[in-house]
C-alpha cells in the first residue's frame, strides 16, 4: 500500500515514476518490529499523499496523467488516481479484517457477494 500511495505521490507532484517490482512487492520480517517498521512506512507514505493532495485544485484534478483504457477520453485524470489509491486501500483493508477473522478462528461473515 505504500508503495502506490508513493507512486500516486509522484505523479500528483511531477515527479518521474517507474514501476519497480522489487520496491513493490518487498518482504516484511514476520515479527513485531517488522510489522511495526511496514506500519511506520505506510504511515509517512500516507502522509506524503495527503500533503500533494490537499494541494490539487479542482482544476488540476482533471489534469490528464496518462493513456486510460477505460476512459470516454482515453485520457486518466489526475482525479482517477485519487479515486484509484483510495480504492487500493479499500480492497487491502478487506483483505486485512478477513485474515484478521480467520487468525482469531472465526469465518469470514457470510452473505452479500
Amino acid at each position: 500500500m505504500a508503495y502506490w500511495k508513493d507512486a500516486v505521490s509522484a505523479r500528483l507532484s511531477g515527479a518521474p515514476w517507474t514501476y519497480d517490482e522489487a520496491r513493490d512487492w518487498r518482504e516484511v520480517a514476520p515479527t513485531a518490529e517488522g510489522l511495526a517498521a511496514a506500519l511506520a512506512e505506510l504511515d509517512a507514505a500516507h502522509g506524503r499523499l495527503m500533503e500533494h493532495l490537499r494541494t490539487l485544485t479542482e482544476q488540476r484534478l482533471f489534469t490528464p496523467v496518462g493513456k486510460a483504457w477505460w476512459s470516454p477520453s482515453g485520457q486518466a485524470l489526475l482525479l482517477d488516481l485519487a479515486v484509484d489509491v483510495a480504492t487500493h486501500d479499500s480492497y487491502h483493508a478487506a483483505q486485512i479484517f478477513v485474515l484478521r477473522r480467520l487468525h482469531a478462528g472465526r469465518p469470514p461473515a457470510s452473505g452479500g457477494s
